[in-house]
């Protein structure tokens, strides 16, 4: 894994009773060892600190892809300067605390920022440079946490997080919901729909998508103009996985770009390791998708560079999820034709319990729970939830996938259609 001043970080890993030596994308030489764990139940760990941090095995078995990964809010145990190092990842509780730091206006909304939408172009520089680190400013690189929090409330005020039973949601509609949550929002001073391109359904031909794009595009070169600066901008897509491209670079697919859009191997690794979950599903696929929002300029050739980047992962029909048991029980309850929510934000007053699902058509409504791994800290939460819905006098439907339990068996309809979702979008 390359770090931000070009360095290589390696890492010692042990499957079983044998060490191995890994860096980030060296998989194939260690793929048959982790395989042969993954089936056996077989503990890898890390051997950076003392006690060794357990990491979990993610795979593409379409692709014969097997590689190690951080365990989910496992990355502080690991020593600083190890590449599985990082925060713990977001959970839902984390979401809440971003989504609750949009300021809510009478005419709209406001999503507080550190991005920057342009940069000092350097005497001598080339806007195409792709070793991660030229144009970079600190507000740039930390800013993650708003890409994420932004495309989660953009997600939410589209209501994306809503399933009406019905024909499946396609990219096409989901493009006019995202388009209209822009309208009345702000990121720092700048309108939303000035900043924010929403990569559109597939267009025929080719040269009617490029209209749209320099129709958005045009405007913030003009501003630039005259002072020695290039123009970001932030494209909110459907992001479909990385290659190498045709000229050497990584590119990454995202949606219906036809050229997509080009990222270091920095930034690469950056994503795997910080929405690991959301790039270890098969994508895209009938029943997972994942949604991007990347900060990006363009480069002296035409193409796309991407800066940074934010992706959450969905459910078929674009409902978001945090794992992929929440992806399976999403597409079960879509199959079913239920009414059902995924709140993201607590739901239930006096309360920070935030359930992985809401069944809507339920008198009264259901919450869900995925319980999706079995920790001790991830074992205690569970039992602390348990008693809280019973507290609150809930219902709780569950679902153990963690011991490869089969889906459950849904409750009956009592009215469809006739709850309200329980928590209210802002803005």
């Amino acid at each position: 894994m390359a770090t931000p001043d070009g360095s290589r970080r390696i890492a010692k890993i042990r499957i079983g009773k044998h060490s191995f030596s890994y860096e980030r994308g060296d998989t194939a030489r260690i793929a048959g060892a982790l395989q042969l764990a993954k089936e056996a139940s077989m503990p890898v760990l890390c051997e950076c600190s003392d006690p060794s941090p357990k990491l979990v095995i993610q795979s593409r078995a379409d692709r014969g892809r097997w590689w190690p990964a951080t365990w989910p809010k496992g990355g502080p145990a690991h020593a600083l300067e190890c590449l599985f190092h990082h925060p713990a990842l977001a959970d839902a509780e984390d979401r809440a605390a971003r989504l609750a730091a949009i300021q809510i206006l009478p005419s709209g909304f406001r999503i507080k920022s550190n991005i920057s939408f342009s940069r000092p172009l350097a005497r001598g520089e080339q806007p195409s440079n792709l070793d991660g680190r030229a144009g970079r400013s600190n507000a740039a690189s930390s800013s993650s946490t708003t890409l994420l929090g932004a495309l989660e409330f953009l997600m939410e005020r589209a209501q994306l997080h809503l399933h009406i039973p019905g024909p499946k949601r396609g990219w096409g509609q989901v493009v006019e919901l995202l388009r209209a949550s822009l309208k009345g929002g702000l990121l720092g001073r700048k309108r939303l729909p000035e900043v924010i391109y929403v990569v559109p359904e597939f267009i025929f031909p080719h040269r009617e998508h490029e209209k749209q794009f320099q129709a958005f595009w045009e405007p913030l070169v003009r501003n630039a103009q005259g002072r020695g600066t290039v123009p970001r901008f932030l494209l909110l897509c459907e992001f479909k996985g990385v290659e190498p491209g045709a000229d050497g670079p990584l590119r990454a697919s995202v949606g219906q770009l036809s050229g997509g859009i080009y990222l270091s191997d920095y930034l690469k690794d950056k994503l795997e390791q910080k929405y690991a979950i959301a790039l270890a599903q098969p994508i895209p696929s009938k029943s997972a998708h994942v949604l991007g929002l990347f900060l990006a300029e363009v480069m002296d050739s035409g193409k796309l560079l991407a800066v940074d980047g934010a992706l959450v992962l969905t459910s078929g029909s674009f409902v978001p999820c945090d794992s992929g048991h929440e992806v399976r029980m999403a597409t079960l309850l879509a199959r079913k034709a239920r009414h059902f929510e995924k709140p993201m934000r607590p739901p239930y007053p006096n309360s920070d319990m935030i359930p992985d699902f809401l069944l809507l058509d339920t008198r009264p409504v259901r919450p869900i729970e995925v319980w999706g791994m079995n920790t001790p800290d991830y074992l205690a939460r569970k039992q602390a939830k348990r008693a809280e819905y019973q507290a609150l006098g809930m219902q709780l439907l569950e679902w153990e996938a963690y011991r490869g339990h089969r889906l459950p068996v849904l409750p009956e309809v009592d009215e469809p259609g006739l709850n309200l979702p329980l928590t209210k979008v802002k803005g």
